[in-house]
């Protein structure tokens, strides 16, 4: 009992000591060229097919998301970004956006959102991923979870070797951990277990709808249209939050916001002067 409680204790170091030293890879944050590479992966894996046997789904540009959009963009926190929409010619309804700034929605959001001011609503809500940089942050702690992995595995090895033992896991594992290919076959799985993901991914949905609904009330949208979108959204797919929540969460945004300014009333046309004879 005494040797399994060493083993034991001796890896919690291990692990502690792998965690403090890939601490330091998170806070440096992510090198701009290796964002726009993580964008374009993003897509090709959003777009590809769901069938062997068929092509990447087609993605083609659409006016009213562009103007939308284009009327957003403004209003929006963000900074240096080339804002890009695109429609995803699928039925499911879904939207996606990447650090680099490109928005995307599938052609059942649009048959869902009839309304130009819940469009707007979904538009804001990934504009603002972008903009609060939430899929920087999870790939951030991706890459620290593929460090601590691999150096753990490292130490393992390293200090069963100093005492002349096997590692205390199959060699198998601790080669496939120091080498890397653990996390590249089991990222998914393994992103899974990294503790807070999903508390992390909730807290940002939070966090994405209050900027959004600040960027749609810039914009002159109200952001009831928005919170009338989301029960209707929930029901098509598997929400990451209660939609209660991010109901009551709007809410309490729009109580806190100060009262639209009325649109402009349109200009009467001039008069057609008739040409002298």
């Amino acid at each position: 009992m005494a040797g399994a409680n060493a083993r034991l204790s001796r890896e919690a170091e291990l692990m502690t000591t792998a965690r403090t030293e890939c601490a330091s890879a998170r806070q440096r944050g992510l090198p701009a060229e290796e964002a726009a590479t993580a964008s374009g992966r993003w897509l090709v894996e959003w777009l590809a097919p769901a069938k062997p046997d068929e092509g990447p789904r087609e993605t083609l540009p659409d006016a009213r998301v562009t103007k939308l959009g284009e009327a957003l963009a403004p209003h929006s926190a963000a900074r240096n970004v080339s804002w890009f929409f695109l429609v995803d010619e699928s039925p499911e309804v879904d939207s996606f956006s990447v650090p680099a700034g490109t928005v995307l929605v599938t052609r059942g959001l649009l048959q869902l959102t009839p309304s130009d001011a819940q469009l707007a609503g979904a538009l804001a809500h990934e504009m603002a991923h972008v903009t609060l940089r939430h899929q920087l942050e999870n790939l951030a702690q991706l890459e620290e979870l593929a460090c601590q992995v691999r150096r753990y595995g490292e130490l393992t090895s390293a200090d069963a070797a100093s005492r002349g033992e096997k590692p205390s896991m199959p060699d198998s594992l601790s080669t496939a951990m120091a080498d890397g290919s653990l996390m590249k076959n089991n990222a998914s799985t393994l992103t899974m277990a990294f503790g807070k993901k999903r508390q992390a991914s909730a807290a940002q949905e939070l966090d994405a709808d209050a900027a959004a609904a600040r960027t749609l009330h810039a914009a002159g949208f109200d952001v009831a249209d928005f919170i009338a979108l989301l029960p209707k959204f929930a029901a098509t797919t598997t929400p990451l939050l209660d939609v209660s929540k991010r109901v009551e969460a709007l809410q309490a945004v729009r109580a806190s916001l100060p009262p639209l300014k009325p649109s402009a009333p349109a200009k009467p046309a001039a008069p057609v002067k008739k040409p002298k004879r």
